[in-house]
């Protein structure tokens, strides 16, 4: 199915979660972890048996540890992503993007599964504090600070992967699991970000539901400033009432309007260039897909790329995954779903907009 291609993130990326677990990809889109921090040295991690069979499974094509139906990567059919390319374009498409930091070329072409240089490409997931709660990512509002049992832990990873794992990063992304300003830990790094102390460091990422990201909070990190080039907004919605359900189960805690307000004001940040805008599909908000490709008003100065994922359950939906999960095609709405999302489908289209998602294969 995937002979035509290759995929790199596991000689350039690692994501540590909570626990210690280290990963090449998002957990949603790969079948094991290669490795545990609080019980695995950093080289016997990288460079492992587990981490060194995934990446033979990219140089054969095979992709053996991942999850084709949900890795909206191996599901683009155009390979527009600098991760993924064919043989034919590894030269241009790979080298170009990597070939300063890696000889990924070289990795390639004599199938290397050992990597002597470390990640370029770090997601701190190990936080998830965040100030939403989002009934279709958590039971309840999450906020690890320093009087929480469980923020040493937290801290101690954190460790290993600003004094470890990041020495020859190129790329850091905050947060991968909670909201890069919601993070007391997440904000506090960024906040006291020194170039001196990650030389190779050429972009910061951050992760958010852009609540919090205001003029104030902004002013509060100029160190990274000239690092976020990019970013990860996380909204779900266009409206007020929509947003309040995919939220919160606490209207209080969804501030649209607020939202708003901090969009108009991300838009003016002169070294942030491109901006992915996300939006998770449920029975809460399906019927807003379409109407969601017009929040690029709020960015006339940036460039935009929309991604849509369906829902999945981390282990805290139980029976509530097959009310939330309108992609599925049991769900009593699942046709009304697909009315939208052709609405979807043809406005993409007939706009030129750049936009990758995970639905492929919906069919009446």
């Amino acid at each position: 199915m995937f002979l035509d291609r290759t995929c790199i993130q596991p000689w350039i990326n690692v994501d540590i979660y909570w626990d210690g677990e280290v990963w090449v990809c998002c957990p949603g889109w790969m079948n094991t972890s290669v490795g545990n921090l609080l019980r695995q040295s950093w080289d016997d991690i990288w460079n492992g048996e587990i981490i060194r069979k995934i990446r033979q499974s990219m140089l054969d094509s095979t992709f053996e540890y991942c999850k084709p139906d949900d890795c909206i990567f191996l599901l683009d059919k155009e390979i527009s992503w600098p991760m993924y390319a064919t043989d034919s374009s590894l030269s241009e498409n790979l080298e170009e993007d990597w070939g300063n930091l890696k000889p990924i070329k070289k990795y390639y072409k004599n199938k290397e599964t050992y990597d002597p240089i470390g990640p370029a490409v770090v997601t701190m997931s190990y936080d998830r504090s965040c100030n939403l709660q989002c009934p279709t990512c958590r039971h309840e509002i999450e906020m690890y600070t320093p009087k929480n049992p469980f923020y040493n832990q937290l801290l101690k990873i954190h460790k290993i992967v600003t004094e470890v794992v990041c020495k020859d990063a190129d790329q850091i992304i905050v947060s991968g699991s909670g909201d890069a300003f919601g993070s007391v830990l997440h904000r506090d790094f960024m906040r006291k970000f020194d170039k001196k102390n990650y030389p190779k460091v050429e972009f910061i990422y951050p992760m958010t539901n852009a609540v919090l990201w205001d003029k104030k909070m902004w002013d509060s990190m100029k160190g990274v400033h000239p690092y976020v080039k990019s970013c990860y907004i996380s909204i779900d919605a266009v409206t007020s009432e929509t947003y309040n359900k995919v939220r919160t189960l606490k209207p209080s805690h969804g501030n649209f309007e607020q939202l708003i307000e901090n969009l108009k004001f991300i838009n003016t940040i002169p070294d942030l260039k491109r901006i992915a805008l996300t939006f998770v599909v449920s029975e809460l908000n399906y019927f807003e897909v379409d109407k969601f490709l017009d929040m690029k008003r709020y960015f006339p100065d940036k460039d935009i790329e929309f991604r849509y994922y369906k829902i999945m359950d981390w282990g805290h939906l139980g029976k509530k995954y097959g009310e939330y999960a309108i992609h599925e095609e049991n769900h009593p709405k699942y046709k009304d779903f697909l009315e939208y999302w052709e609405k979807c489908e043809k406005k993409i289209k007939s706009e030129n907009l750049e936009v990758k998602h995970n639905l492929h294969g919906l069919s009446r």
